[in-house]
């Protein structure tokens, strides 16, 4: 049963984003338990909250990038996709922009970071989220090793990051609960445009440094046949 009145100081008990602070549990409603059942060879679908991967980061980031991705459509904001990356630990929202769309728009990385911003932060979707990154549709968002790539060479950090210190903080966040912002409660969030400012008025062409996609389709075809030839899989 739990109860409407009496609380009990809660945890310990590890957090969504990997941390058990000591001595800093919350009263919380008391649940009394009186009878337990089982069975046999039972599966417990769930898994203590900590470092990724765990089920608040595929649970509840899956859901918020998909309200996320229709929001955008509703907002009518030039977006592909959304994705919470679980490296992230469900404090960044990556957003795949279409950049044809983006041009038709004919604004600026400032003005869009804006609208971005006070589209998602003033709303539930972006409650829990801190962070939100702008990459441009070469980029594959569910592959972490590509939006970290993107992340760290297509943005100056300060001056292609637009902050929103008036909206509501998560309290979860540990920067947040641990810092003199547990007691506002507002702000430390951010727009990371991280699409080149060319790209919002053209198309802006680079070869990317891989094997994938930095020689002719034709010859990594051949490459990778030669591999299964090799006995390779």
């Amino acid at each position: 049963t739990l109860s409407l009145t009496d609380t009990h100081l809660e945890g310990p008990f590890g957090e969504m984003h990997g941390y058990v602070f000591k001595s800093q549990g919350h009263p919380c409603p008391l649940y009394t338990v009186k009878a337990m059942s089982y069975r046999d060879n039972a599966i417990l679908p769930v898994s203590n909250p900590g470092l990724c991967t765990d089920e608040t980061h595929t649970l509840i980031g899956s859901l918020v990038a998909t309200e996320a991705k229709e929001l955008a459509i509703e907002s009518g904001l030039p977006i592909l996709d959304a994705f919470m990356p679980y490296e992230a630990q469900a404090l960044w929202l990556i957003l795949k922009v279409d950049l044809k769309g983006l041009q038709a728009l004919k604004t600026t990385p400032e003005e869009f970071c804006k609208k971005v911003g006070d589209i998602y932060f003033r709303t539930k979707v972006g409650f829990i989220v801190h962070e939100i990154i702008l990459v441009a549709d070469d980029i594959d968002i569910f592959n972490f090793k590509e939006v970290i790539w993107a992340y760290v060479t297509r943005h100056t950090p300060v001056a292609d990051q637009m902050a929103f210190d008036d909206v509501t903080s998560f309290p979860l966040a540990p920067f947040v609960s641990q810092s003199s912002r547990s007691k506002t409660m507002k702000g430390g969030k951010c727009v990371t445009n991280c699409i080149f400012r060319q790209q919002y008025e053209r198309s802006f062409d680079y070869i990317t440094c891989n094997f994938e996609k930095g020689y002719p389709k034709g010859l990594v075809d051949k490459v990778n046949e030669n591999w299964k030839r090799y006995g390779y899989k």
